[in-house]
């Protein structure tokens, strides 16, 4: 370790001590108890929350943990390249959990901190003096935050050694001790709890802060402990390659308005979940039982969503173009500036995927299999160190596109629709939806129709099977 290191360890030890001991002069010169304490440290956890963003878009190298199944937008997990940011970069691949931390601010922070004023009557707790000191620690906070943002994180290039997931740790532990302070408050009255009681609370936050800076500098017996603990190494350098020497022998654009059309219908589908069924059925009962003014909030929500699947499919087909390098094909994003695939055309396998939105344009979209024999199928890594799966298109003529990429498929080789499913899943979706329509019209009252939006996470696949197959 350098002296230059020591000084900035130093410092940042003497940071969080200084930001642990805040409540201490709040108790002292200020008359705080332990509900403006609590409140400080939910404040904390926001704007640590907030700067993880930023932490999670720049950082390097790959975390290999786990398939990363249940975050948002997963499949850009597999993209490579990203866009500068000073002397950094925010990595495409990160975005997804990115978006992970932004939902957690959205719904678990603001909605603990809801649960954590109600349970604890903070607005009657928070004198104006009282809640002006917080609001200055809390402000002190993100100032802080971003200056240790600014001078290590990029830097001092901590980003080239922190996966996205290490991060965005840092918010579930603080997510979690402010959590065991809220139950065991939750049954006091915070306005008896004397100075020991508020000088616990303090210990306990700052042993918990103390414990996360030695785990994440890698130095100490924690570190070290922590280190035998885990069974593998959780990052891993970033996947590249190069592109082939010389020009390509053959480039295939996508079609734009196949894209575009493409992208509207992934807008859709990304509301297939169950946040944004939630968020319909939310809007739907605020604007039949409510107020229509506040199922606008759901509602932008969910226009949110719909623009975000939008994006993703664009940055996933839009701005990527096909290279063929004698027997090697290369998917190269234009945006991004980064080869994102290389495919040896001698072991891949092709076959024309099915899609209505190709069959109304007369385009195909081409789906690419280089897996071994003893590959598995579902991959345990975000992303693999060389993918092994891939997508060609939407082009516009098969033909053309086969033989200036040389790929072994059939251009008349494509199935015909089931189009016996696609009646009978249509005969379904009437049954459905004119069921409620049968009350409203029976009873008169229009509220009737609220189960409609209950019924998507039924109706909405049903509409892609009928479609599909037409």
């Amino acid at each position: 370790m350098t002296d230059g290191d020591g000084i900035r360890d130093t410092a940042a030890a003497l940071a969080v001590l200084a930001a642990n001991l805040y409540p201490v002069v709040g108790v002292l010169a200020f008359d705080w108890n332990a509900t403006p304490i609590l409140v400080l440290y939910w404040v904390e956890m926001g704007v640590t929350a907030v700067w993880a963003v930023p932490r999670a878009l720049l950082a390097q190298p790959r975390d290999t943990t786990g398939s990363g199944f249940r975050l948002p937008f997963r499949r850009l997990r597999k993209k490579r390249g990203g866009f500068a940011v000073g002397p950094a970069t925010a990595y495409v691949r990160n975005v997804p959990i990115a978006l992970q931390q932004v939902g957690a601010i959205a719904l678990f922070w603001l909605a603990f901190g809801v649960g954590f004023g109600y349970a604890l009557s903070v607005p009657s707790e928070l004198t104006p003096s009282v809640g002006a000191s917080v609001a200055v620690g809390g402000v002190g906070m993100f100032v802080a935050h971003g200056i240790e943002f600014a001078r290590d994180y990029v830097g001092e290039r901590e980003y080239a050694t922190t996966t996205d997931r290490e991060a965005i740790v840092v918010t579930a532990r603080q997510g979690l001790f402010l959590a065991v302070l809220l139950f065991a408050f939750a049954g006091t009255d915070a306005r008896a709890t004397g100075v020991p009681v508020v000088v616990a609370v303090v210990l306990a936050k700052l042993a918990v802060d103390a414990y996360g800076r030695r785990v994440a500098g890698g130095n100490g017996v924690l570190a070290r402990l922590t280190d035998r603990l885990r069974p593998d190494e959780t990052s891993a350098p970033a996947p590249e390659f190069e592109l082939p020497n010389g020009d390509p022998d053959a480039v295939v654009r996508p079609h734009r308005r196949a894209v575009l059309l493409g992208a509207v219908v992934s807008g859709f589908a990304a509301l297939a979940n169950r946040p944004a069924f939630l968020c319909i059925l939310l809007t739907a009962f605020l604007a039949a039982f409510v107020s229509p003014l506040l199922a606008l909030v759901p509602a932008a929500l969910l226009v949110v969503g719909f623009l975000a699947g939008v994006a993703v499919h664009y940055l996933l087909r839009g701005t990527v173009e096909y290279r063929r390098y004698g027997r090697t094909l290369v998917g190269y994003d234009r945006l991004l500036d980064a080869p994102q695939w290389r495919a040896p055309l001698d072991e891949v396998d092709a076959t024309v995927g099915r899609s209505l939105v190709n069959r109304h344009l007369g385009t195909a979209t081409v789906s690419l299999d280089w897996r071994g024999p003893d590959d598995s199928r579902f991959g345990l890594t975000p992303y693999e160190a060389e993918r092994t799966r891939a997508t060609v298109g939407p082009v516009p003529d098969l033909g053309r596109t086969a033989r200036d990429l040389d790929l072994p498929v059939d251009p008349d080789g494509r199935s015909d629709p089931n189009r016996t499913v696609a009646l009978a899943t249509t005969a379904l979706l009437c049954v459905l939806v004119l069921a409620p329509v049968g009350i409203w019209r029976a009873t008169g009252d229009g509220r009737a129709l609220v189960i409609v939006p209950a019924l998507g996470v039924v109706l909405v696949p049903l509409c892609w099977v009928a479609l599909y197959n037409v």
